[in-house]
């Protein structure tokens, strides 16, 4: 998903806002159950079950070379602050909004995941049953101003005849929560299960800020990666010979980075946040 002011010319009293948002639910659920039962001879029988999900997702507000973007601030628009409300390690937080004022440029995401696995497998003779889930998320975020492109620059030379408050916020931000519940029951004379849940979570967030830049109001240039992850894992044996394992296993990877290109952004704001 993208949202490109490649070589755009605007001019407005206002605000602009200029801004790509995504959101990707996935659920997962993957199980095998098995029974072995005979009274009279040797019985063997096993199950599987297994779930794979791959999910790429690029989402990118981008201000071009060419583009020439003024806002002078007179009125404001509602548009993200680059924060989250709660606390951290609440679920279902969700991104803060206020009214500001001026070039306003954004890229969110949200990741939603759910992964359930369940095995069971019971039995006179010998019978196994294993489920494993991968869940495999890849994104990019990204809220850059190329270098060549000019913000408020109409609002610099006419500050003398009309004042601005107008200020440039760049902003990046993404939010991933997971849940995943892993759980295996075996019984019998010889049962054995199995359960394996697997989440890979890799993210890269940049917010970018080059070219000219005029800001009397203020500059924030934000990259924000916020990642709730809950595991649950269980497993029940029970018999002879019964055995059950459950395995929850999460990997993250985080590129989370905000510059500022002070020799090529000609800057003149009040304060600057990155």
């Amino acid at each position: 998903m993208k949202a490109n002011t490649a070589d755009t010319i605007l001019t407005t009293n206002g605000s602009i806002a200029i801004w790509a948002e995504d959101n990707q639910n996935l659920y997962v659920i993957a199980g095998s159950a098995n029974a072995a039962i005979n009274a009279t001879g040797v019985s063997v029988s096993g199950a599987a079950g297994v779930a794979v999900v791959k999910a790429s997702n690029t989402v990118q507000a981008l201000v071009g070379k060419l583009a020439q973007l003024d806002a002078y601030g007179t009125t404001g628009i509602t548009f993200y602050t680059g924060e989250l409300d709660g606390n951290d390690g609440d679920r279902k937080r969700n991104r803060k909004k206020a009214t500001q004022y001026g070039v306003l440029i954004g890229a969110f995401n949200t990741n939603n995941l759910m992964a359930i696995t369940a095995s069971g497998s019971a039995g006179t003779g010998a019978a196994g049953s294993i489920a494993s889930t991968t869940v495999v998320s890849d994104t990019v975020v990204r809220a850059k101003v190329e270098q060549g492109a000019q913000i408020n620059q109409k609002v610099k030379a006419n500050r003398e005849q009309k004042t601005s408050a107008s200020s440039v916020k760049v902003i990046a931000m993404d939010s991933t929560e997971a849940d995943t519940a892993a759980g295996g029951a075996a019984v019998g004379i010889a049962g054995a299960t199995g359960t394996i849940v697997v989440t890979y979570l890799k993210k890269t967030v940049e917010a970018i800020l080059n070219g000219m830049v005029y800001a009397p109001g203020g500059v924030d240039v934000l990259a924000v990666s916020d990642n709730n992850v809950f595991l649950l894992t269980t497993s029940l044996a029970g018999g002879l010979a019964g055995g059950a394992g459950s395995a929850s296993v999460l990997y993250t990877e985080n590129t989370v980075t905000s510059p500022l290109s002070v020799p090529s952004v000609l800057l003149r704001a009040a304060s600057i946040n990155t």
